[in-house]
């Protein structure tokens, strides 16, 4: 279950995956399905079955979209975040993930100096950043599963540290709580396995890291050597 909050308001989505009954030489996965079944981004929307036809490089996989229409693809990329372990699963790879969650709160800012670079409260545990048009005041490292409903009392620790150092952050404060992706040894999953490539887990630093990984998993794509090895990373370490 995939579960996001903003503005106060929650959104909430299924992915179920089902495996091919009985598996086929070099089988992978069935199906990935949605609940519900519409997959929304502004005013438009679409579901889609996903089919791999085997295991093998070149078996490729069939994307099956509700208007009929089919995407073929030689290999098909698994980087979804904190929900990517379930998607992987079917093919004998485990990836025991965790949500690590930070909570953050921003609002108008006030006379807060636009030119102003992040500041650390170290005593309080925060920073405070300044965008365009709005502060934001972040803190707070939490694990727990993908789908346990955010703690609002992580926000009201927030806004009290805010309101105890008077800064400049206004009214309508919008609170934030996002789940990043991490395993246990603290590094991302990246590698490939028949038709399915992957690349998740980067915890804190799914940015930081977001180049780096891309070129190397489309060297690994290729058929090219990455510039770092990869073995570390494949998800074959847990078993």
């Amino acid at each position: 279950m995939i579960s996001a909050t903003y503005n106060g308001v929650t959104r909430t989505a299924t992915i179920t995956v089902t495996a091919p009954p009985p598996p086929q030489p070099g089988g992978a996965l069935a199906s990935i399905t949605l609940s519900p079944s519409t997959v929304q981004t502004g005013t438009t929307g679409t579901s889609a079955t996903l089919a791999f036809t085997a295991q093998t490089p070149t078996g490729g996989a069939t994307v099956s979209l509700d208007d009929g229409s089919c995407w073929k693809a030689d290999v098909v990329v698994v980087a979804a975040g904190a929900a990517s372990a379930p998607l992987v699963a079917p093919l004998g790879l485990r990836a025991p993930l965790i949500a690590e969650r930070g909570y953050h709160i921003e609002g108008d800012p006030g006379d807060w100096p636009a030119d102003q670079p992040p500041v650390v409260f170290e005593d309080r545990s925060m920073i405070v950043t300044r965008f365009a048009g709005r502060l934001r005041a972040a803190s707070i490292v939490e694990f727990a599963r993908v789908d346990t409903p955010a703690d609002p009392r992580k926000w009201a620790r927030l806004r009290a540290h805010v309101a105890a150092l008077g800064l400049s952050l206004r009214e309508p404060i919008a609170p934030w709580m996002g789940a990043r992706p991490t395993l246990p040894d603290y590094l991302p999953a990246i590698g490939r396995k028949g038709a399915i490539a992957y690349a998740f887990g980067h915890q804190h630093l799914g940015l930081t890291l977001s180049a780096t990984s891309g070129a190397a998993l489309a060297a690994l794509l290729h058929g090219e050597t990455p510039a770092y090895d990869l073995s570390p990373f494949d998800l074959s370490r847990f078993k």
